[in-house]
């Protein structure tokens, strides 16, 4: 458990942006899975773990056993927290390595990319997922959280905390029983018919009020997101503005 700990902390001092409590727990439960397999692993390759004439210390066997198993998980929660795909990425990586300033013909000749997929790799990293969680990790506004995540377009941000505010403004509305039943089940991701029990509700009752409050906030959204653009009594934007508009349209939704 040391061991899996001592990991999980080393991976954290890469990753700082993730949670520590939540990387000891992926490894936890990678040295979990690891004891429950190490038998079977070492049966099915006809190695006695706790053979006296192993000169080579089979203690040491399956420490190392848990170690990939640990470094294993936490590479793969890493990997599901990227919201663009691996070859997506790797073609990215392509395209910054090419530099700056160049067509999209020049780069489709630098890096033997087709225009399309340049095309689709730039939107997918363009259509970042936003956060609903305001609160900055060192306790800072929360008003000021979405700005943190380029600074390079003030504009697409400003549109981005408008929608995610609305959000939260119909999330606010909701009752008291339907915030509590979304929080159990997007949240502890619980699920129906346990979230349904622990807010005393029948299962059907509970299903009626999540998606009657579901399609509330989708409709917020939807509405929050039309007037960051041209809504109603906002003036026709330059084509330059419009094109950063229609961007952080793409990526609040």
């Amino acid at each position: 458990m040391g061991m899996a700990e001592s990991l999980a902390w080393k991976f954290f001092r890469r990753v700082p942006a993730a949670d520590l409590d939540e990387l000891q727990a992926i490894a936890a439960e990678a040295l979990c899975h690891a004891a429950a397999r190490w038998t079977g692993y070492c049966q099915a390759r006809g190695y006695n773990p706790w053979s006296a004439d192993d000169p080579s210390r089979p203690e040491k066997h399956f420490p190392g056993y848990v170690g990939k198993t640990v470094n294993g998980r936490l590479l793969d929660w890493a990997r599901h927290q990227d919201h663009v795909t691996r070859q997506a990425r790797n073609a990215l990586k392509q395209l910054q390595a090419a530099g700056d300033g160049l067509t999209e013909q020049e780069l489709a000749t630098a890096t033997g990319l087709s225009v399309n997929k340049i095309r689709e790799a730039r939107a997918a990293d363009a259509a970042r997922p936003a956060s609903l969680d305001y609160e900055t990790p060192d306790g800072g506004s929360r008003e000021g959280y979405a700005d943190r995540s380029d600074g390079a377009d003030v504009e697409g941000q400003v549109a981005l905390n408008g929608v995610l505010a609305g959000f939260l403004a119909t999330f606010d509305s909701l009752p008291a029983v339907q915030r509590v039943l979304l929080a159990l089940v997007f949240h502890q991701e619980l699920p129906l018919d346990v979230a349904a029990k622990s807010v005393h509700l029948q299962p059907a009752e509970a299903r009626r009020l999540a998606d009657e409050a579901v399609c509330s906030i989708h409709s917020a959204l939807l509405r929050a997101v039309q007037d960051e653009g041209t809504g109603p009594g906002r003036p026709v934007l330059p084509p330059a503005r419009r094109k950063r508009a229609s961007a952080a349209r793409v990526q609040a939704r």
